[in-house]
Formats: structure tokens, C-alpha cells, sequence
């Protein structure tokens, strides 16, 4: 076997590939294994390789051939689906089916034109006597687990911790870690908490009506209690027991079973009974972030995070003090020709951030909007659909961006990577999101952290500027 780097053009789809029947030609081969595949996947598969490549764990398996003329060709034995839309994504038409060519140049057009396909692949290649070694990994790949040779599958306790590490926060797992790491439990409640079935746990405590009536949530990658972390574990071990104790008058069920909290409506009425004397008198003024790893040590943590995931501000975060910010604020101002968005910029730089934190973010969020909105407008960006609906706020945000960096003095350099970095504080998963902030404007709980605006917000800067016409800062 040996590795190379190949032309997308020069690699062929199996004709005999286990996943269709057997069929002569490559058009033959693209509709069946579309059809067989499926769209929707393989367009899935496609948009995912427009935005971040191919996955560098795949690799296309081929052997090798040369035609008449002593052309060398590649054939697919492995990688084929993956083939299909890279196929697909250089030369739409390849398809032969006015939808579905259609439907990748959507797909490609959304893109911006980025991510596009690249010409090359990096291939294994297998001479005629090393098929056994290439038809081995192949099963060990798509055979299932093979006793442990194969792949593995998660299931859904290593799937949630994967999860909750990065981009979704899993309450549930972050809950689990918590209690398995505290000393003061019970044996017996150790031991229920061992084997309770963690999909029924998670339906309730994740639902909207278990973080609300626990008074838990994710900030920062870290379980936040938004009561007394004491009382938030004395009822979650209750709701175990429930899960994994036999129920009096049917030993052979639980005394809570998966068909008692099927929808939110029964989970809510299941807590409301268990946990009739909640009140509002539980909760706390400012939420608790729970540390697993500080919990094991006998200790809360209540430190400040960034980014959803790992708890902590990035190394090369600093945070800036509310004269920073109000400086960084009136180059908003100096650009801005709106006079409402004049208006809340000068309202942003009399609150003290410090004294009125939530004020702040709510004033701030209307300025963002204010100015996305008025950008939107001025450069014939819709901001909202044919039914009058208004467009997502985080669309709007990236089709702004589209427009930004598509002018010269955002195009390049510093200034494109301010733009794409606000862009990510705005639409992903992290204390300054748009998700965030609505949480803040609408949520009847949650308390913005000082340190978090004061190192967020200054990066939504040169966004604002952008957005009100001015031209890049000296300062990201």
C-alpha cells in the first residue's frame, strides 16, 4: 500500500460497490448510490465538507488501473459516498438530475463560495495483492464491532459527555460527573446513581421545567446552580431514587418510568407534585458555577468563563475596565449617522457596567439590533421572508458579515479576523452570543457576569463600527 495525493477527477466511484447493485457505468453508479444513500444525507455530507473539510480520520481506499492510453485511474473501494459529493460540490452537474444539481448550487451558493471543494484528495492505494489487507479494514470499518476490533459505538452516557465538552452544554452528564465526585453521598445513593437509566434522567432534568424548578443550568461549560447547590442535590438524588426504586404496588417497574415523562406537560406535573414548597425564596442572587473537579476536593468554584467547553477564558483573553470600553464604544458613536444608534451608545457609556450589568447587556443587545437592522436595510439584505416574518437575528448577522467582508477595508488582515471573531461571539455557543443575550433580555433568572462584558463585548466592536459605516479601528 502506499499514500498519495490524487485528482478528485482521476478517482472513479466502484461500480461494484457493496452499497448498490452492480451496475456498468459511472452514471449508473452516482444514481444508484444516491438513491440508496439518500439525499438528504448526502447533501448533509456536503454542506458539512463546504464548511470544514473532509474529516482527516476518513481516508478514500483505491486500487489502481491504467486505460488504453495508459492514463492511471483510481477506483473507489472505500470513501465512495464521501467521493459522490466532492464530485457533486466541483461540478454540480455531475448528478444528471436537474434537483438535485440545483440543490448543491443552493448549497454551494450559501457557502459564500468558501469551503469549496478541493481538486485533490489524499488516497491509500492497494497494488492487486494487498486487496485482502484493503477488503480487511474495509470490514473492520462497516462490519460493526467485531468483538472489539471494529468501531465501537457510543452510547448515550459517552455520547452526552463528548457533547457537553464542546459546543452543547449537557446538564445532565455535568449533574452526573457532580454527584459521582461527592464524597458526601450516600453508599446507597452512589450506588443508584451507578445504574439510573441516564435518557429518562435526562428528559427531565434537561426539559425546561427541570432546569427551571431544580434551578440548574450550563454557563461557562460548568454546571451554574441557581439555588443552593445543597438543595439542587438533596431533590436531583431524589428524582434518582424515583428512577430507580420499585414501586410499591408494581414491583416490577419503577416508581417513575419512562412513560410517566414521555412529553413536558407529565414532566411538569411529575415535579410539581415532588416538589410542591418550591419558591422563589430558594433562589440565590448570583448563580454558583459547580466545578466537578473542585467538588471532588471538598470545594465550589465560582470563577469567571469564556467559551462554553472548557470553563475558562482563553489564554489570550484579556479583560478590559469600563473606560476601556466606554472609548471603545464612542468609535461606535464617531461613525455612527443614526441618531437612535447615537442615542444608545451614549446611554451604554453612562451605565456603570459594574452597578447595572444587566442593563448594560440589555441596552447593548438593542444597539446591536438597531445597527443590524439599519445595515440590513441600506444594502438591500432582507430582514424578513416573503410572509413577513423577521429573519433570525443570528441569519442576519452572518449575512451582514457577507457584505462586510466583502468590502476592501474589511476584506483582509486584522480587520477581516475582527470581523469573523465578533461573528463567532454573536452565533456560537459562548456568554456573549445572541442566545445569550436574549436569555438575559427575556429569562426571569439569569445574571450577566461583569468580568464576561467586559471581555466580550469589546470584540462586538469593530462589528458595530462596520455595521455604521465606519472604516477598521487601529484596535481590534
Amino acid at each position: 500500500m502506499k499514500e498519495k495525493t490524487v485528482s478528485i477527477n482521476s478517482i472513479l466511484l466502484d461500480v461494484e460497490n457493496p452499497r448498490i447493485n452492480p451496475v456498468r457505468e459511472q452514471s449508473e453508479a452516482i444514481k444508484e448510490l444516491m438513491e440508496k444513500v439518500g439525499d438528504s444525507k448526502l447533501f448533509s455530507l456536503a454542506a458539512d465538507i463546504i464548511k470544514n473539510g473532509i474529516n482527516p480520520s476518513d481516508i478514500t481506499m483505491c486500487v489502481e488501473y491504467r486505460t488504453d492510453n495508459g492514463k492511471k485511474v483510481y477506483i473507489a473501494k472505500e470513501g465512495n459516498r464521501r467521493l459522490l459529493a466532492l464530485k457533486g460540490i466541483a461540478k454540480p452537474r455531475i448528478f444528471n438530475n436537474a434537483k438535485w444539481s440545483s440543490r448543491m448550487e443552493r448549497l454551494i451558493y450559501k457557502a459564500g463560495g468558501i469551503g469549496q471543494a478541493p481538486k485533490k484528495v489524499r488516497v491509500q492505494v492497494y497494488a492487486d495483492d494487498e486487496r485482502a489487507i484493503m477488503d480487511h479494514w474495509i470490514e473492520i470499518k462497516h462490519n460493526g464491532e467485531n468483538g472489539g476490533a471494529g468501531t465501537v459505538s457510543w452510547g448515550s452516557p459517552e455520547k452526552s459527555r463528548f457533547f457537553s465538552r464542546g459546543k452543547v452544554a449537557n446538564v445532565t452528564m455535568a449533574i452526573m460527573d457532580w454527584l459521582k465526585g461527592d464524597a458526601s453521598i450516600s453508599n446507597e445513593d452512589r450506588e443508584k446513581v451507578k445504574v439510573v437509566p441516564i435518557t429518562t434522567l435526562a428528559r427531565i432534568v434537561s426539559s425546561v421545567p427541570g432546569r427551571t424548578i431544580l434551578g440548574v443550568e450550563m454557563r461557562d461549560g460548568h454546571l451554574s446552580a441557581l439555588r443552593e447547590p445543597e438543595h439542587v442535590k438533596r431533590d436531583v438524588l431524589s428524582i434518582i431514587r424515583d428512577l430507580t426504586t420499585a414501586s410499591p404496588t408494581n414491583p416490577r417497574r419503577k416508581i417513575i418510568n419512562v412513560s410517566n415523562v414521555k412529553n413536558t406537560r407529565q414532566i411538569e406535573e411529575y415535579l410539581a407534585q415532588k416538589f410542591p414548597t418550591h419558591s422563589e425564596e430558594d433562589r440565590i442572587a448570583v448563580p454558583v458555577q459547580i466545578n466537578t473537579s473542585d467538588i471532588r476536593s471538598g470545594g465550589l468554584a465560582n470563577d469567571v468563563g469564556g467559551e462554553r467547553g472548557n470553563g475558562r477564558l482563553s489564554s489570550g483573553s484579556s479583560i478590559g475596565g469600563p473606560a476601556y470600553l466606554r472609548r471603545r464604544l464612542r468609535q461606535v458613536k464617531d461613525v455612527a449617522s443614526n441618531d437612535k444608534i447615537k442615542k444608545l451608545v451614549e446611554e451604554l457609556c453612562v451605565l456603570n457596567v459594574k452597578s447595572v450589568p444587566l442593563a448594560f447587556c440589555i441596552v447593548f443587545r438593542s444597539l446591536l439590533d438597531v445597527s443590524m437592522t439599519n445595515y440590513a436595510r441600506k444594502n438591500g439584505i432582507p430582514t424578513g421572508n416573503a410572509q413577513g416574518a423577521a429573519a433570525s437575528f443570528k441569519a442576519l448577522a452572518v449575512e451582514c458579515k457577507r457584505k462586510i467582508i466583502s468590502t476592501r477595508e474589511w476584506s483582509t488582515g486584522a480587520p477581516l479576523n475582527w470581523i469573523n471573531d465578533a461573528i463567532a461571539r454573536l452565533t456560537g455557543d459562548n456568554l456573549f452570543s445572541i442566545t445569550e443575550l436574549n436569555n438575559l433580555v427575556h429569562g426571569t433568572m439569569q445574571i450577566p457576569s461583569v468580568d464576561i462584558i467586559l471581555t466580550y463585548s469589546p470584540r462586538i466592536i469593530p462589528l458595530l463600527i462596520a455595521l455604521n459605516g465606519g472604516n477598521p479601528p487601529e484596535e481590534g
